[in-house]
């Protein structure tokens, strides 16, 4: 996922879509679908208390465009594997460099179990909570 606003492209998430086995075969533009629509809201059950990499990328989405940014899918490469490369040389804004998953802040970890349940109050909440933290990343 690429931004920019007619400067250089500011990567936003780079990641291993094909890599787990499914009955139907899901690349990039079924992982990019589900992240836009954000259809995935907290997943680490039972515990329902961070945020899912759908949502957060979802929501990043939502931000730069509201920033007046074109956001645009750019397939890198047919090897999942591939993604530490990737991510270490193009550095995207949602992920930590050193071990490529979604940094820490971002996944609004709370010590309630069931916090992160999907509910519209709970959504608009995480999404204030992100935006905030976008603007203060983003500077």
């Amino acid at each position: 996922m690429v931004c920019n606003k007619g400067k250089p492209k500011n990567g936003l998430y780079i990641g291993e879509a094909g890599k787990k086995s499914s009955l139907i075969q899901r690349g990039t533009l079924f992982r990019g679908i589900s992240e836009l629509q954000r259809n995935t809201f907290s997943s680490n059950s039972p515990d329902y208390n961070v945020l899912d990499t759908d949502f957060i990328v979802g929501t990043a989405i939502m931000y730069c465009q509201k920033l007046g940014y074109q956001c645009i899918w750019r397939h890198l490469h047919n090897d999942p594997s591939k993604e530490n490369e990737y991510v270490a040389s193009e550095k995207p804004f949602l992920q930590d460099v050193t071990n490529t998953r979604i940094r820490k802040e971002f996944k609004l970890r709370k010590p309630v179990i069931g916090y992160w349940k999907r509910t519209e109050e709970k959504i608009n909440e995480a999404e204030r909570e992100l935006f905030i933290l976008f603007s203060k990343s983003m500077r």
